[in-house]
């Protein structure tokens, strides 16, 4: 039986000046409590507290994808203190599920400033996308494995019954093939 509600969460973001100034607001009011417990000033204190709680929640900038089956919509929600927000689009827009894979290149200025050298480092992201011929591409998520990604993307097909393209799959294809051409030349050898 299939449900008529999906829900992928991606936990707390950290990102962005308003998280940023969760985070000093968290601190300050975490160290004003501390002053105010020790001073017995209770009521301020519970103020304090549930002002630290705020603070905490944008902070950690929760966010997900939500998708009502039943209503066929999808969007991108920021959760507040359990409160998710965000613009709901329709599905009908959507014709197919693609999984893409991207490498990001990171060089540290430090490196290239005080030793004349760039040191950096690569990272792989795989993203599942929703894509319509008439609309923008939804990026469900980005995921830190191929299995993950490749696991969303089949539960998204199976749900909303559109067709699934693994773009990566065709990338190990061609490297597996390169690396066996690679071993015949050398047993050749």
């Amino acid at each position: 039986m299939k449900t008529n509600f999906i829900e992928i969460k991606h936990g707390p973001q950290f990102n962005g000046l308003i998280s940023t100034m969760g985070l000093f607001g968290g601190i300050g009011s975490l160290v004003y409590l501390i002053i105010l417990l020790t001073s017995s000033e209770l009521v301020t204190a519970a103020l304090t507290l549930i002002s630290l709680v705020i603070c905490s929640s944008i902070f950690l900038d929760y966010r997900g994808v939500q998708i009502d089956l039943s209503n066929k919509r999808i969007r991108e929600y920021r959760s507040l203190l359990g409160y998710k927000h965000g613009r709901w689009e329709s599905l009908s827009d959507f014709k197919q599920i693609r999984l893409k894979w991207e490498r990001t290149h990171t060089t540290s200025s430090y490196g290239q400033i005080i030793q004349d050298r760039s040191h950096g480092y690569s990272s792989d992201g795989y993203c599942v996308v929703l894509e319509g011929a008439h609309s923008l591409p939804f990026e469900v998520g980005e995921y830190a494995s191929y299995k993950a990604a490749k696991s969303v993307m089949l539960q998204l097909s199976s749900s909303l019954n559109l067709p699934c393209f693994d773009n990566y799959a065709k990338i190990l294809e061609s490297a597996k093939e390169s690396r066996r051409n690679i071993e015949g030349r050398a047993t050749r050898r």
